[in-house]
């Protein structure tokens, strides 16, 4: 192994004692009592690891568009999390349609540093039409909006001048 990482590690099943070894740039194994040998070892005692945490609901590109995965993703890194799942309804437009899945994945490859998960939504312009197109170019699951899907849907309230 390339390291490992010990302390009290949080999984699905609880918190325990126990380590966490990467090989590369990815999680090998998470473990209990003897860790495997590795270049490096870093042990944090009594506090808590949480490997690959995920953020189940992040609007990276809704400030800044396409490039928002930059900030996003190094927010998330930051807190430990190295998975988000994006939502389809932020700028530039709905993620509704292969062209716009194609962009959002290159905007990904691009700028992100974690692990993105993405959603995508069906709207009364696309309907059912792409919906097996964006499954198989990698669309994790669908978001609907019954009521409306346009990333400016809740526009700023503006007070009158008589308020």
């Amino acid at each position: 192994m390339d390291s490992v990482i010990m302390g009290r590690v949080v999984t699905p099943e609880g918190t325990h004692s126990g380590w966490v070894a990467v090989r590369g740039e990815k999680i090998a194994e998470i473990g209990a009592g003897a860790a495997p040998s590795a270049a490096t070892v870093v042990d944090y005692g009594d506090c808590l690891i949480l490997p690959g945490s995920i953020d189940g609901q992040t609007h990276a590109t809704n400030s800044k568009g396409l490039v928002g995965f930059a900030p996003a993703s190094a927010s998330a890194l930051a807190g430990g999390v190295t998975t988000i799942v994006d939502m389809p309804y932020d700028m530039p437009l709905p993620l509704d349609i292969p062209e716009r899945l194609a962009a959002k994945i290159s905007a990904v490859a691009a700028h992100s540093l974690c692990d993105v998960a993405l959603y995508a939504t069906v709207t009364k312009e696309s309907g059912l039409d792409h919906v097996e197109a964006l499954i198989e170019g990698g669309v994790v699951a669908f978001k609907i909006s019954s009521f409306e899907s346009s990333p400016v849907r809740f526009p700023p309230h503006r007070r009158s001048a008589d308020a």
